[in-house]
Formats: C-alpha cells, structure tokens, sequence
C-alpha cells in the first residue's frame, strides 16, 4: 500500500469527514491495488509450474554459433581479405600399392601451403581466389613421391544491365600423380592434369528464375602410355524455377547437353541428354534440392542410345546447432577409363557433431558405383570417422581413420585398404 494513501485515511478519520466505515473501505481497496501492481511487476517471471515449465539453462557454448567461432580471422587488405595456411599430415595405410593382397604397408606424409582469398571492391562484385602446393612422401619408397597444385578463381557481378541479372565465371585446375582410393575412372599413380572453366548466367523476376551454363572441361595424363584416356567436354545447362512458396519450395526443370571428345583414334565419343525436373527451397531447418528424370548416352561413331533413370539431389538438415546432416546423391553417364561412357552413381552422408567449442566430430559415407558400357562393373565404399580440436583460431589437430573397400568384376581391380590419418593445421 502507497503510504500517500494511508495519510489520506488517518486525516480524514481525524477530521471526521467520512464515517469508520468507509475509511476501511478504502483501506482494503488500497491493499488490493497494491497487491495487483505488484503481480503486474513479476508477471514476466512467473514460478515453474505445471503451466510454465522452468527456463531451460544454456551452457556459454550454445551462446555463440561453433560452426565458426574458431575460424580465423584472416589478413585484411582493404577490400581484399587473406587466409594463408600450413598443414602436416602423416598417413598409414596397410595396402598402399591398393592391390587385392594387401602387398605392402607404408607410411605417407603430405605437407601443404596455401591460401584462400575474398575479394569485395563493390556491392555488386565479388571475387575469390584459392592456390595449394603439396608434397607428398612415401616413407618405405613402395611408391613415387609426387607433387599436387590445386588453384581456382570465382568471380560474381550482380545487376548487369537490369536488376536481378547476375554472372558467375569460375575454373578449377588440378596437377597431381595420384588419386583418391575413391575414383574408378582416372588412372591410379599416374601424373594427370585436369581444369574446369565455365561461367553462369542467371535472370530472376518476381518469382521466376531462369539460368544458363557453358562448362568446358579436359583431362590429360602425362605419359604417352595413357594418353588414349585424355578427353575435353564441352557441357550446356539450362535451368528454370518457379517459387511457388518463395524462400520454402521452388519448382525447378534442367535440361543438360554434353560431349565428351577422346584424344585418340579410339572411336569412344559420345553425347549425353540429360532431363531433369524436382524441388528445392528451405523448410524450418531442412535445405533440399532433388531433381529426378532421364539421361541418354549416344556414342557418336556407333549405334544405339544407352538410356538409365538419373537424379541429382542435395538434403541437409540441423536440427540443432550442435548437430549437422546432410547427404547427396547423383547418377549420370561420364567419361569412362578405355571405355567411352560410364554410367555412374554416387551417394555420400556426413554427420557432424560439435562436441565442444573447440571439438568436432565428423562421421562420412561415400558409395561409388561404375557400371561401364563394356561390361565390367566396379562398386566402391568408405566410412571414414574423423575428429578435430581446434586451438584457439590458427591451430587445428586432427585424426582419423579410413576403410575403403572395392569390389569389381574385373578381379584384379578388386582392393581393401585400412587407414589412420594424423595431422595438424596453422590458418591465420
């Protein structure tokens, strides 16, 4: 009760102005507004109860976004931001020749320098470049030590001419004498360059969305023994949308054109129709894009169209900030080893939890599968579990372990491999 009330009440029951009665009239009424003011004051913090559930305690690492609160924060140039970086690996594997006797174990250590780079002079361009060298050392000698250098360029203009027109141009090019235990349709140890350039033009009204895309892609092996499998495509993409739920779901069709030229007097050429029509958008914290439809591969020197159901499709889903899904799928024909096309099928699954602010955990799938249009077929699988500590926001270590495993028609292609992988990694 306010005491200006209560003044008011003894001085007029000292003057006699108003009888007993109503001055404990007022009295109580008073007592009653004080009693609500103050239920007002502690309504926003109500006590647990079988309504109002008690507030759920957060720990300081769910107050910041893990994802990147490690990252580094990179060299500042004005407009142009660096991120330089040095890593170290050393890789065991029981069967480094991948043959199907497991002939000889060794030991394989990588060191890389690099960097990546962002580039923002206007509001309307953006710019990204990226350079990796890296040797990598056979310990027991049991195979040739060998050089990679990997670089890529990306460049994006936005509002060309009109609003919503934008252009994207990018190429990736890759020197290296080995590949992943993963791949089916390069040469194993043998050094083999390769580079992808395109660029994409995309128009967006209102609710419409139409994009078109020219790939030119080549691969040429070193040594004149292989060069039967050097090959250059040339690729067209036309891609439309319609948002039907803008930001949620967009329906979208492709229609993809592609020639694939061997470099040799092997008559392997072929073209590849690729339609496709599906979904994409984002609901609540599930991002999909799944595209389902035909492809067709028509050797150019020969008769018959190879036709096979294909799809392309991207799923991720974070149903908390701790905790990361996502898996992809794809099947379309490619340029085969000696063997024109290849009809191929990839899926791939990551889990990644964020145990502590400094500590990710990261679970991987991959399954390949080549079926090739001379009849052999290869199928390949990886778990690959992998876990990372990071140091403050330059220093990363890191484990993990492999197991691959091929299976193949072609018997000597046939190989099991178990690896342990260590490392670390300096990023400013």
């Amino acid at each position: 009760m306010k005491p200006f009330l209560i003044g008011q009440i003894l001085s007029r029951r000292r003057a006699g102005d108003a009888p007993c009665f109503a001055a404990l009239l007022l009295l109580v009424l008073s007592i009653f507004r004080a009693h609500a003011e103050g239920e007002s004051a502690t309504g926003a913090y109500p006590p647990p109860g079988p309504e109002a559930p008690p507030p759920e305690l957060h720990s300081f690492i769910d107050s910041v976004k893990l994802d990147s609160a490690l990252d580094p924060r990179g060299v500042q140039f004005g407009t142009l931001k660096l991120y330089p970086y040095i890593s170290f690996e050393e890789m065991h594997t029981d069967n480094a020749r991948r043959t199907p006797n497991h002939e000889a174990e060794d030991d394989l250590v990588s060191e890389d320098i690099g960097f990546t780079s962002q580039f923002h002079p206007h509001e309307c361009i953006r710019a990204a470049v990226n350079y990796d060298f890296g040797w990598h050392d056979y310990v027991r000698k049991t195979e040739r030590d060998y050089p990679t250098q990997q670089a890529g360029a990306q460049l994006s203009i936005e509002r060309i001419g009109v609003q919503g027109m934008s252009v994207l141009f990018y190429d990736n090019f890759l020197l290296t004498s080995s590949t992943g235990e993963l791949e089916n349709e390069i040469q194993q140890f043998e050094k083999y360059h390769t580079n992808l350039a395109g660029m994409t033009a995309q128009y967006k009204f209102n609710r419409f969305k139409i994009s078109g895309t020219y790939e030119y892609d080549f691969l040429e092996y070193a040594t004149k023994a292989f060069s039967v499998n050097d090959y250059r495509t040339h690729t067209g993409r036309l891609d439309a949308g319609w948002e039907w739920l803008p930001g949620k779901l967009e329906l979208f069709d492709q229609i993809q054109l592609q020639r694939v030229l061997f470099n040799s007097e092997i008559p392997n050429d072929f073209d590849t129709d690729t339609f496709l029509a599906g979904v994409r958008g984002r609901y609540s914290k599930l991002t999909y894009s799944v595209g389902v439809g035909y492809e067709f591969a028509r050797p150019l020197y020969a008769r018959g169209v190879h036709g096979d159901v294909g799809y392309n499709a991207t799923i991720a889903y974070a149903p908390h900030r701790r905790i990361a899904v996502d898996v992809t799928a794809s099947r379309n024909f490619q340029a085969g080893v000696l063997t024109g096309s290849s009809l191929e099928t990839n899926t791939a699954a990551n889990l990644k939890i964020v145990l502590t602010q400094h500590g990710f955990f990261t679970l991987g799938y991959f399954r390949n599968q080549s079926d090739r249009l001379d009849g052999v077929h290869q199928i390949s699988v990886a778990y690959s579990p992998r876990f990372e500590y990071k140091i403050g926001r330059r220093v990363s270590l890191f484990t993990g372990y492999s197991r691959i495993d091929r299976s193949s028609t072609d018997k000597p292609a046939e190989f099991k491999i178990d690896e342990v992988r260590v490392g670390a990694k300096l990023s400013w």
